[in-house]
């Protein structure tokens, strides 16, 4: 995927580092499963996840603490056995937050240009403005986190801690 379309990287954790090595896979679909995801499917040393959608209060989950994979793809880990520790190789498909950002940016630059004020010439500088500070300083802050959420998740001793199970209550 192209570099706006999704967040690529590899982190490589050494193995003096690594809490359990045989049991990296479980370890990472075991920290999913307690951020807000919907769907976690492992194959071979691969772990595809799609994340909770808005609106989806109706399915009882654990929420994690940290950050959130609000506005993502279906995203994937991949995790590569090498001599000095364990790579994993993270993509996370931003493609949606991508086009909204884009679309109102956009947005914004024609209604200022249809307004006519005073400074009607700058829209583009303001749209691009808003742009940057709403998609770039989240892809950014996203990239560090991921990568943050990872190392934590593969050298402590424990899961970090999640919050309380969210469970509907019976309107009855």
């Amino acid at each position: 995927m192209p570099f706006l379309l999704s967040i690529t990287g590899r982190l490589t954790v050494r193995h003096p580092q690594l809490i359990s090595t045989p049991d990296v896979m479980e370890r990472l679909r075991a920290a999913l499963l307690a951020q807000t995801v919907d769907t976690i499917a492992m194959t071979g040393d691969a772990i595809r996840f799609t994340p909770q959608a808005k609106g989806g209060e109706s399915k009882p989950r654990p929420e994690g603490g940290g950050w959130m994979f609000n506005a993502l793809g279906v995203c994937s880990l991949r995790l590569h056995q090498e001599v000095e520790g364990v790579t994993v190789v993270y993509r996370l498909d931003c493609r949606l937050w991508f086009c909204i950002a884009t679309a109102i940016s956009i947005m914004a630059g024609v209604v200022i240009r249809l307004s006519a004020g005073p400074d009607h010439e700058w829209r583009w500088v303001f749209a691009l403005g808003f742009w940057l500070l709403f998609f770039l300083s989240g892809f950014l802050s996203k990239t560090f986190e991921i990568r943050s959420w990872l190392k934590t998740n593969l050298t402590s001793l424990e899961l970090p801690p999640t919050k309380r199970l969210r469970v509907p209550v019976d309107p009855s």
